[in-house]
């Protein structure tokens, strides 16, 4: 029993391993503190707001996913230097 619960833990760390290096591999990385903070307070600015879980980056680009606004549901696209280059309605 004691076998078979080791097993199961180093499977379970190596398939976590695994998934973030896949994580890793399609070029998202998790946004930094200081990222999120300006996202946060560019989203307040506009009276929206939004999930922290739903920002993704990916290369120059940073994705939002889920943003809520008085007129409705919106995906957002910032630069680098946090300027909107898209935004569509869901």
């Amino acid at each position: 029993m004691r076998k078979l619960i080791q097993t199961t833990a180093i499977l379970a760390f190596a398939l976590s391993i695994g998934m973030h290096g896949a994580a890793q591999a399609d070029g998202s990385d998790a946004p930094s503190a200081e990222q999120v903070q300006k996202i946060m307070d560019l989203l307040e600015s506009m009276r929206c707001e939004m999930d922290e879980d739903d920002i993704e980056i990916d290369g120059d680009e940073i994705e939002l996913d889920d943003v809520f606004c008085g007129g409705g549901q919106f995906d957002i696209d910032l630069n680098e230097d946090m300027h909107i280059t898209g935004m569509k309605a869901e």
